[in-house]
């Protein structure tokens, strides 16, 4: 919900994700995400271009977290292994 006080009156508009037939509350907006990246995948690879979210990029990720856990549990600084693109 978002609120807009003006001149003394209250507007207020709801602002979130629509509830798709196959989403459901409190997830909806997390779930259409899901369906909008994959468009935007499939959307790059018609084009014949890299997708801004790539595989490469989400093995990155996993490798940073795999780190930081292993330096929180080690009390010390770990390198993140080496991922080839």
């Amino acid at each position: 919900r978002m609120q807009v006080t003006k001149d003394g009156r209250v507007e207020e508009s709801h602002v979130g994700s629509p509830l798709l037939p196959w989403t459901s509350q409190p997830w909806h907006g997390l779930q259409e995400s899901v369906l909008t990246t994959q468009r935007r995948i499939i959307g790059a690879w018609q084009q014949g271009r890299t997708a801004e979210t790539s595989g490469i990029d989400n093995l990155r990720t996993f490798a940073l977290v795999e780190a930081a856990y292993k330096a929180a549990e080690e009390r010390r600084a770990v390198e993140p292994d080496a991922v080839l693109p």
